[in-house]
């Protein structure tokens, strides 16, 4: 594998970016590229190397999109002849998608989503931080993150889009921002949503997302409060609690449903 391929590689793994390998493993007769060429493909089609360019590559970087969507690898025989390419032959490819580390998609750059995105980076996590702030979300104080978006919260949610393997934190300065990135993020598959707040503050999030008609079940599924009870209040601790239930959940241990925790007075 080329050297920038394999960077490129590395890289999108570690931003938790979708992509595939793409491997030539067999040629027959006349081919473009030899056994053992590369390229990646990311998921929007755009790739590092190069595989043998024309028609053969157009169809490999298709088929690399699908293995991405699937998180399923595969073979293909493609006859390079029926693709209409002067040099003939059949090329015979591997593609492997990169099962990159999942996101953290924290919303809010204050004391809290400070330590969060500490602990969290700390396990693995490909951290991305979102606030309409630049004093506040900056390379400075978040030296981990992958991606640092200054933007209004309701766009960057559009902008990032949401998958399966996300972990949704939401920390802003303000119950508007919270109940405006809950609303866009709820029911949206992620692996993990949680939402800072008071009992009180969270009995009314969720009370109004009922009320626009999103189902019970889904709304249990909103970590709110946030975080094990562990009893601390530092942004540390509270961090702590945070990335405590995440890995909770990810390993499928039992944890207290937030509908059942009692609004503080």
């Amino acid at each position: 594998m080329s050297l920038p391929v394999l960077e490129a590689a590395i890289t999108a793994a570690r931003e938790g970016r979708p992509a595939a390998l793409v491997t030539v493993i067999r040629t027959d007769d006349s081919t473009p590229r030899e056994v053992g060429a590369r390229m990646l493909v990311s998921g929007d089609g755009a790739i590092e190397g190069s595989i043998g360019g024309g028609h053969f590559e157009a169809q490999a970087i298709e088929l690399a999109r699908k293995a991405i969507a699937d998180a399923a690898p595969r073979v293909a025989d493609l006859d390079l002849d029926d693709l209409g390419m002067e040099c003939g032959g059949r090329m015979s490819i591997f593609i492997e998608p990169l099962a990159g580390a999942p996101r953290l998609l924290l919303f809010g750059a204050g004391h809290v989503g400070e330590e969060v995105a500490a602990a969290a980076a700390r396990l693995g996590l490909a951290v991305h931080v979102i606030d309409d702030r630049a004093e506040w979300a900056n390379r400075e104080r978040f030296p981990a993150a992958v991606q640092i978006l200054v933007a209004p919260f309701d766009q960057a949610v559009e902008q990032l889009g949401i998958r399966h393997t996300d972990r949704i934190v939401i920390v802003t300065r303000g119950h508007t921002h919270d109940q405006a990135v809950l609303e866009r993020c709820a029911g949206k598959g992620a692996a993990y949503l949680g939402m800072i707040g008071s009992g009180r503050k969270v009995a009314l999030a969720l009370e109004q997302l009922g009320q626009a008609g999103m189902a019970p079940e889904t709304i249990a599924e909103i970590r709110a409060p946030i975080g094990l009870d562990l009893g601390g209040r530092s942004p540390a601790e509270i961090a702590i609690s945070v990335v405590s239930e995440m890995i909770a959940l990810q390993h499928e241990r039992e944890v207290i449903y937030p509908m059942s925790r009692k609004p503080e007075d």
